[in-house]
């Protein structure tokens, strides 16, 4: 058993105060992120989700947030992550400082509790005889190794991949609870409670994220590793048991449910790999050499080795690259050697498994993109374990030897811990905008189109550099090409055609989309975009035959029905256009689209009040999209209503910025935009503006 704490009467205080200064430098690592702007994922999962942005806190709205895939509307999609992204959205809106104030308090909590579970191991039969002070070294060396290192940023910093720490978060708590149980003796209430806490939060973490689901594996190698050398009776390690046999069971269930709510999952991974530039085979021959390149970013996170994009070279044969085979065998070679030494070096071989085991579902089969540094955040969890063992060793062996004899790895390990506190701040500040990341992104990955397209929307958006974007983009079309990324080449030429479109130039912008259609002819919005440019070059019959094909790829096409809506306004049919958006409106009755296309046509009808009607549905799905906030003036000026008139123009403005709000204003009922109602409307928001520019006080 441990040295009793009693023995050591400051120990309690020293280690308390120990936790708290690493408290305070992780918070101080990540103090320079709470004004960091959103990046990639976060958009479409957050502020362009309308099924996150709710108003109120009922049922309804709350259900409709767990049900908020960014990409098919109304499918569950990880649940816990998504209802957080929600209260959050409730309390702040789109103010980044609160999701990375959130985000920060999990990572903390997160150090908080790895803590505690690194201490209740070496309680294990296993590790009991182990010193206290070495125990306690051992888990605040390790947890400031792991909460420090830069490459935990993605995790952190990056808003979306919340999902991630909330997953490694409920993971080890579940983990904690276990062991816990494990530790007390008999079947009383508390082991009933923790057992059940433990249960709660594998469900947690697999709502999280989906490498949830390798929590059983996981506490049956904890089991393996630090308590199968317990005497117990039979009947008592079957009671052990239990839990880990439970939560096999759920993870099938949860299996099944997946299976059964997304279709065959293989079926699915065959299908998505069709638009990757690797197949399954060279993905998972990679993966081998990609392990070991995280092992390699961990333990040595320099900053030019650190970035959101990674050129990584696919291991297209099981020998090329020659390192794939070396890759291979030494994680062949990694597991028996962890097996062999188990008992001698009993943190080892954990944590090397234990690493493997929980990058198994993001480093295997599935379809997803080659690599992120964000995966590592679970499986590193316990990876400086055996490092800081060894440290904590040293340090108490030559205490006890010489009354100053540890000062050397103290002082090794002090340099250590504000190296990387140091690289997290400064990292973490390469995170402020779109424009620092990807810049960042494009100088240590050259070769890779996605930086270029990523620093073409940053300057297209707000700066309005329209050939800067151009050139940007162009560049990463050949890059795309040259990597055999034809998901990438796509996304360049429509990114062209919609800077051009944008821009007024609607022949340059009909060339690409016409190009991109050659490429994939049944492509949404490829065909959305050419319909909208026909009609802005008023040639109508090519535009409605557009929505035609649309239509014939699949009948309920949203886009489809919209673009018929479109050219019958166009047109001067709005009989017609209404027939076209109720129907749009039955199949899609959450889409914000179709709702403020009903209630623009309502508006040109007269039908104020049903206008109305549709808009606010609209406004309780989507709060921040500025065309719906111009048709929310447009019928507050048709119903005379210029106080919420004036509202919502200075909404609208501070969306949108001063400069935009003109462009915005003149560009309404070009191509298949639809027209303002009145010339009242675009008057008096005229006004609003040149007030604004005047910073006179705003008047009716």
């Amino acid at each position: 058993m441990h040295t009793n704490a009693t023995n050591y009467p400051n120990l309690n205080k020293i280690n308390k105060a120990a936790v708290c200064a690493l408290i305070i430098l992780v918070a101080l690592a990540y103090s320079n992120t709470l004004d960091a702007s959103w990046h990639l994922d976060d958009y479409h999962t957050i502020p362009n989700n309308p099924a996150v942005q709710i108003s109120e806190i009922n049922y309804a709205q709350l259900m409709d947030s767990i049900n908020a895939h960014p990409v098919v509307i109304g499918r569950i999609y990880r649940p816990v992550a998504m209802l957080s992204f929600a209260l959050n959205w409730y309390w702040a809106g789109d103010q980044v400082f609160f999701y990375h104030l959130i985000n920060i308090t999990i990572h903390l909590i997160t150090t908080l509790v790895l803590i505690l579970t690194i201490k209740a191991i070496f309680r294990s039969p296993r590790l009991c005889e182990i010193d206290l002070r070495v125990a306690n070294t051992t888990a605040l060396i390790a947890a400031a190794f792991w909460s420090l290192n830069p490459v935990q940023i993605q995790a952190v910093t990056y808003i979306v991949q919340r999902m991630a720490s909330l997953a490694a978060l409920f993971y080890l708590l579940a983990i904690l609870f276990y062991i816990q149980a494990r530790l007390t003796k008999g079947a009383s209430l508390k082991v009933v409670l923790l057992l059940s806490g433990c249960l709660i939060a594998f469900g947690l973490s697999i709502g999280s994220k989906e490498n949830g689901l390798t929590l059983p594996l996981a506490l049956m190698l904890v089991e393996w590793v630090f308590f199968r050398a317990l005497s117990i009776p039979r009947s008592e390690m079957k009671l052990r048991f239990i839990p880990i046999l439970v939560a096999v069971s759920v993870g099938i269930v949860l299996l099944w449910f997946l299976f059964y709510s997304w279709g065959d999952l293989f079926a699915l991974a065959s299908k998505l790999y069709e638009h990757r530039p690797f197949t399954l085979s060279e993905r998972v021959l990679t993966q081998a050499r990609v392990i070991w390149f995280y092992l390699g970013l961990l333990f040595y996170p320099l900053p030019h080795r650190l970035s959101i994009e990674h050129d990584f070279a696919l291991s297209v044969a099981w020998n090329d690259p020659w390192t794939t085979p070396l890759a291979i065998a030494g994680i062949v070679f990694g597991i028996l050697l962890a097996t062999i030494r188990l008992k001698k070096n009993p943190l080892l071989s954990f944590a090397f498994i234990f690493f493997l085991l929980t990058h198994s579902v993001e480093s295997s089969v599935f379809p997803l993109e080659i690599l992120f540094e964000h995966r590592n955040y679970l499986p590193s969890l316990f990876l400086f374990l055996p490092i800081s063992f060894g440290m904590a060793s040293t340090i108490h062996k030559y205490s006890e030897r010489k009354k100053n004899g540890a000062l050397p790895i103290i002082g090794l390990i002090m340099l250590i811990v504000i190296s990387l506190g140091t690289a997290t701040y400064l990292r973490n500040s390469i995170w402020r905008s779109e424009l620092t990341l990807w810049d960042d992104a494009r100088r240590k990955s050259p070769d890779s189109p996605r930086p270029l397209v990523n620093l073409a929307v940053y300057h297209f958006e707000p700066e309005k550099r329209v050939d800067v974007a151009l050139g940007l983009t162009k560049k990463a079309l050949v890059l795309a090409k040259k990597g055999g990324q034809p998901d990438v080449v796509l996304t360049c030429i429509r990114n062209i055609a919609g800077y051009h479109f944008r821009s007024g130039r609607y022949e340059e912008a009909l060339s690409y989309f016409e190009r991109g259609l050659t490429l994939d002819p049944n492509q949404e919005e490829l065909l959305w975009g050419r319909a909208q440019t026909l009609a802005a070059l008023g040639r109508w019959k090519e535009a409605n035959d557009d929505a035609n094909t649309l239509l014939a790829i699949n009948p309920q096409s949203e886009t489809g029905l919209l673009v018929k809506g479109y050219v019958a306004v166009k047109q001067n049919n709005l009989e017609q256009a209404n027939k076209y958006l109720i129907t749009a409106f039955s199949f899609h009755p959450d889409s914000s689209g179709v709702l403020i296309a009903l209630a623009t046509v309502c508006n040109l009808q007269g039908q104020y009040s049903k206008a109305e009607e549709y808009l606010k549905i609209a406004v309780a799905k989507q709060t921040n999209d500025p065309y719906l906030m111009i048709r929310m003036v447009e019928n507050a000026v048709l119903r005379d209503d210029l106080q919420n008139a004036k509202r919502h123009t200075q909404k609208w403005i501070d969306t949108i910025g001063l400069e935009m709000a003109e462009a915005w204003l003149s560009a309404l009922g070009s191509g298949l935009s639809l027209p303002l109602a009145d010339q009242r409307i675009d008057s008096f928001v005229r006004r609003i503006i040149n007030e604004q520019r005047n910073k006179l006080p705003l008047s009716q």
